[in-house]
């Protein structure tokens, strides 16, 4: 066994040699990150998402317009389903950075779940409290602050009907899209030109127009204006589709009984 001397000259021994090797201390910076792995994470270490990127006395203004790519009108049940793109930005103080320390880095994809995004929902839903309307798509970042999200959604909403001039009947539907919790002195929605450019190819329904107007409204709940746009979508039926099937038959009949009256 050693003694107490020995084992005071081995302490110290081996306290030299471990002094005599590299220090590997952790630098707090991976082998093999990227500037984008750098960035993310110094702008969202502390980031809370669920924390309007703006102080809670200024206004967080939303720019929102439509791209439409599809719709159909179920007139037994009085449902317009349209499917469309949905053009959201804004500014986020929280994400701005100088792309010249980042390698020049200037544009950050992040996911819908990583920062703050306004909660525009359909008011006019036909689907209940099903308001997840944009799926899981991401979203870009710029130096400057500002963000673009661009999601797909489908919306549907029961529409007033007049099938009184079936099958050259025309309808307007309505959708209304806002902040489900912030009002207008939180955020505010902003809204380019009156009209939405829509060409959409269907076999049963032609789009007239698409015609927008921002309203502030006010709710018995609350004292404060709410702000939403509203997009009137107009449709008229593909008439000449009926022709083989309803008006050539109704007006071969019409000629019959003129006949033989």
């Amino acid at each position: 066994m050693l003694n107490c001397v020995e084992l005071l000259k081995f302490l110290v021994l081996l306290k030299l040699a471990f002094a005599k090797l590299p220090s590997t201390r952790y630098s707090g910076r991976l082998w093999n990150a990227t500037y984008t792995d750098l960035l993310k994470r110094d702008l969202l270490n502390s980031y809370d998402k669920f924390a309007r990127p703006i102080q809670h006395t200024n206004t967080t203004v939303v720019d929102i317009d439509l791209e439409i790519k599809h719709i159909d009108l179920d007139d037994t049940k009085c449902l317009l389903t349209v499917n469309a793109w949905v053009k959201l930005s804004w500014f986020d103080g929280k994400l701005r950075w100088d792309a010249a320390a980042y390698g020049d880095l200037d544009v950050l994809h992040l996911a819908d779940h990583e920062v703050w995004e306004p909660d525009i929902a359909l008011y006019n839903s036909a689907l209940g409290n099903n308001m997840d309307h944009y799926g899981n798509t991401h979203l870009l970042a710029y130096p400057n602050g500002d963000v673009l999200w661009v999601p797909p959604a489908q919306f549907s909403v029961f529409c007033n009907l007049d099938l009184s001039k079936w099958p050259f009947d025309k309808h307007t539907c309505t959708l209304i899209l806002g902040s489900w919790t912030y009002n207008g002195e939180q955020v505010d929605l902003r809204t380019k030109g009156t009209k939405v450019s829509a060409h959409v190819e269907t076999n049963e329904w032609e789009i007239i127009e698409v015609v927008k107007r921002r309203n502030e409204r006010r709710y018995s709940c609350c004292n404060e204006s709410y702000v939403d746009v509203q997009f009137n979508v107009t449709i008229k039926r593909r008439s000449t589709a009926y022709y083989p099937v309803v008006i050539t038959p109704a007006f071969g009949m019409f000629k019959f009984l003129k006949i033989i009256d």
